[in-house]
C-alpha cells in the first residue's frame, strides 16, 4: 500500500511538472506574439516616411540601454523598450502634410503634433497588457522644468519611463535626417542635449545618457 502511494505521487508530481512546463512555455509564447506585435505596429507608424524609418527601435534601444546603466529591474526594463516603441502610436491620426513638412509648422498644426501622446494614449488605454506603458506614451513630452505637454509635469512627477525615452527621442531626432533638415554630428547633437538639460531633461539622466551616447552613434552609422 505504501508502495503504491509512492507511486501514486510520483506520478502525480511528474504530471504537475510536466503541465507547469507545458504553461510556461504557452506563456512565453503568448508573451512572444504580444512583443511581436507591439514591434509590428512600432514598425508601421515609422514606415510613414523614410526620415522616421527604424526611428522607435532606435529610441527603445537607447532608452533601455540608459535603463539597463540605472539598474532597473526586469520588469521596468519591459515596460521601458515596450513604452519606447509605442511613444509614437498617436502620429497615426497625423496627416501626412504636417508630419512630412519641410518647413516650419503653422500654430494649429503644431497643436495637432502636441496631440500624438493623448492620442496614442486612447488608442491603448483599453489594451491592459500595455497598461504598465500608458504613463511613459501619455506623457514623453513632459518638460523637466515643467513647460512640457500633455499635462505640465516637471521634475520627478513625470514618469521615470517617460524621462528616459524623451532623453532617447530628441537624441535620435537630432542625430536623423529629418523632412526640414539634414541630421546634426555627434558632437553638435550631444551639445545640444546639454543645453536643454534641466530644461527639457532629468540632469541625472543626462549623465548616465552622455557615456552611452557615443557608443549608440556608432551602432547607428
Amino acid at each position: 500500500t505504501v508502495y503504491n502511494a509512492s507511486s501514486t505521487l510520483l506520478r502525480q508530481n511528474s504530471e504537475m511538472a510536466e503541465s507547469k512546463e507545458q504553461l510556461q512555455e504557452a506563456l512565453r509564447k503568448l508573451n512572444r506574439s504580444y512583443r511581436e506585435t507591439v514591434a509590428a505596429a512600432s514598425a508601421a507608424i515609422d514606415a510613414r516616411d523614410a526620415y522616421t524609418a527604424g526611428h522607435s527601435r532606435r529610441v527603445a534601444d537607447i532608452a533601455c540601454k540608459v535603463g539597463k546603466e540605472l539598474g532597473l529591474e526586469d520588469s521596468q526594463l519591459e515596460c521601458l523598450e515596450l513604452a519606447a516603441l509605442l511613444h509614437d502610436i498617436g502620429k497615426i491620426g497625423i496627416p501626412d502634410y504636417i508630419l512630412n513638412k519641410p518647413g516650419k509648422l503653422e500654430d494649429e498644426e503644431f497643436k495637432k503634433i502636441q496631440a500624438h501622446p493623448v492620442l496614442g494614449y486612447s488608442i491603448l488605454e483599453k489594451i491592459e497588457f500595455l497598461s504598465p506603458m500608458h504613463p511613459a506614451i501619455l506623457h514623453h513630452h513632459e518638460r523637466f522644468d515643467g513647460a512640457g505637454y500633455p499635462s505640465g509635469l516637471k521634475g520627478d512627477e513625470i514618469p521615470i519611463e517617460a524621462r528616459i525615452v524623451a532623453i532617447a527621442d530628441v537624441f535620435d531626432a537630432l542625430y536623423s535626417d529629418r523632412p526640414y533638415r539634414k541630421a546634426y554630428s555627434l558632437e553638435r547633437a550631444l551639445e545640444i542635449m546639454q543645453e536643454m538639460t534641466a530644461t527639457h531633461f532629468d540632469p541625472e539622466l543626462v549623465k548616465t545618457f552622455l557615456p552611452l551616447a557615443e557608443q549608440e552613434a556608432c551602432s547607428h552609422e
